[in-house]
């Protein structure tokens, strides 16, 4: 979930639908303290890490994602522009 409250109730409850034992609050609360993990680990272990949270804040969510966990193809562009400095320099392209 990108953005500032509220959440996009729509694309919550369907969230909510793929795990039925858990509330909204608690997948939000479980995706907040995973991806503070996650990062904690990429720099501990001197991984690249290709934080697409904060540039996604940025733009319009709704333009972003179809659903809980896909792309529309604007987001999906802009996942793309994210990834590939990352990528380019992990295969030593120029």
């Amino acid at each position: 979930f990108v953005g500032q409250p509220p959440l996009d109730n729509k694309i919550l409850r369907a969230w909510e639908r793929q795990y039925p034992r858990a509330t909204g609050a608690a997948l939000v609360n479980f995706d907040s303290v995973a991806a503070g993990i996650i990062r904690q680990v990429a720099t501990d272990s001197a991984v690249a890490l290709v934080d697409a949270w904060q540039s996604f804040h940025q733009i319009n969510a709704h333009a972003s994602f179809a659903d809980f966990s896909h792309f529309t193809d604007r987001g999906a562009a802009a996942m793309a522009g994210l990834l590939r400095p990352q990528v380019a320099g992990a295969l030593g392209c120029k």
